[in-house]
């Protein structure tokens, strides 16, 4: 059996190949009625995307028949070694310096779960000899025995609370990445900043599983001792078991150095040697969509990024904040709204508090993923951003509008920040309900062109 609610074009064609091979198909609706009828399944594998909520795994949950995540299927199908990155801002990037550093070893690495940057688990090409995984609490709500040979934690903050109801029971979902029972990953690598991450490696020791620690504490083996950034790159100094070290990286910014130091602790922890790791390190390139440069020359600079929790919102306008203050001129000006499938009324205040506080001109606006949503920002995002009272705060209810406004009126020192949607070009509702394919990166740089 097959099911797909939105009954997307492709999934049309994958029906039709699906049918072929005598497998039931429903697209659209709920999908339950392949639970009647017919044979019933024995075990119901569900994409990350699909909360518990929908009425296909409900009733399938009635009916006692075991429910997976993709990736748990993928895990027990595929034997190379996976080393896994979970948390709640970050995993991106620090996967993409995971995959170089490995490959700089002599690995053939590959990124891929849940992620817009490589295959599912469950669908890995033949070359790479390990697999690297962004592996989401969506997955691991469902995951009952994956464990991977080694796990990374970037961090955990206050997210994803309209999925799990609670920090907690978010933070059990990422605990079973590290620990199971009795059991624990072979190799811990953990932000010791992190208060979870401290709590997870007295766990993970306990089991006999190895831990290594980042961070800027001194109980981190690898410890963060200094930084310079600009927009394109930085430089981070490092204390290591093997002494100090010094790498220059195409990451700019105080969280890209954490982002750094995690690789770096994961290269030291499966035992490669640091200035290879540095030099791979060195030459990744930014992830796409993550303080991606649309344009930095006068007069304005333009910054595209994924940030969409509080945490990560607070932390990219701090660094457009820090720009603006060391080039004595221009306004801070951000492009932003909060989707209501991913961030619950508390979140969306809270990133509204951090973007108002931290801006100068807040231009909020609608990111409207299906029709359901509403047309114009969310009420608490403009409630938050209006209560932080530094910011000017404009609403304009369609994005496009939005941004080709920001930029079109920027003047010069500005730094314009997109927030939100980062690389991800899939459809978009506009305020008159029409679906169309929507990038913020193609229309900030289609909006500098029209400007100049």
């Amino acid at each position: 059996m097959a099911w797909d609610g939105l009954a997307r074009p492709w999934a049309r064609q994958a029906a039709a190949e699906l049918r072929e091979l005598g497998v039931r198909v429903a697209l659209g609706g709920e999908g339950t009625e392949l639970l009647r009828g017919g044979t019933a399944p024995n075990c119901l594998v569900k994409s990350p995307g699909l909360p518990p909520t929908v009425p296909l795994l409900e009733e399938a949950a009635r009916a006692g028949i075991e429910i997976v995540d993709e990736a748990e299927l993928g895990w027990r199908l595929d034997t190379r070694p996976l080393v896994a990155v979970t948390g709640t801002n970050g995993k991106s990037t620090v996967a993409a310096l995971v995959r170089a550093v490995l490959t700089e070893s002599g690995a053939r690495p590959c990124i891929a779960a849940n992620t817009y940057f490589g295959p599912p688990l469950s669908a890995l090409p033949e070359e790479p000899d390990v697999v690297v995984g962004e592996i989401s609490s969506y997955q691991l709500d469902f995951c009952p025995a994956l464990l991977p040979e080694a796990a990374l934690l970037t961090n955990l903050t206050a997210h994803h609370l309209k999925r799990h109801d609670s920090v907690e029971r978010y933070a059990e979902c990422k605990r079973r990445l590290f620990v199971r029972g009795e059991a624990a990953t072979g190799l811990a690598v953990l932000n010791l900043d992190d208060q979870f991450g401290r709590r997870l490696a007295a766990e993970v020791d306990e089991r006999g599983g190895r831990v290594v620690g980042y961070g800027r504490g001194e109980d981190a083996e690898y410890r963060l001792q200094g930084i310079q950034w600009s927009l394109t790159e930085g430089r981070v100094r490092a204390a290591t078991p093997s002494g100090e070290l010094e790498l220059r990286t195409r990451l700019p910014g105080p969280y890209n150095a954490q982002n750094v130091l995690a690789a770096l602790a994961l290269a030291g922890g499966l035992g490669i040697d640091l200035d290879e790791a540095a030099l791979a390190i060195g030459q990744t390139e930014p992830v796409p969509g993550r303080l991606e440069v649309i344009r930095q020359a006068p007069p304005i600079d333009v910054i595209v990024d994924y940030a969409h929790d509080p945490v990560g919102t607070a932390a990219v306008l701090g660094i457009g904040r820090e720009f603006v203050r060391r080039r004595g001129q221009g306004r801070l000006v951000a492009v932003l709204s909060s989707v209501d499938v991913i961030s619950d009324q508390t979140e969306q205040r809270q990133i509204g508090m951090a973007a108002g506080r931290l801006c100068d001109l807040l231009v909020l606006t609608s990111s409207r993923w299906d029709l359901a949503e509403p047309a114009s920002p969310p009420s608490p995002l403009v409630e938050g951003a209006q209560a932080a009272g530094s910011a000017a705060v404009e609403t304009v209810d369609d994005r496009g509008e939005a941004i080709r406004g920001a930029i079109a009126t920027a003047g010069d020192g500005d730094c314009v920040l997109i927030l939100g949607r980062g690389p991800f070009g899939g459809r978009l509702y506009d305020s008159r309900g029409k679906a169309l394919p929507f990038d913020d990166r193609e229309v900030a740089h289609e909006a500098v062109l029209e400007r100049e």
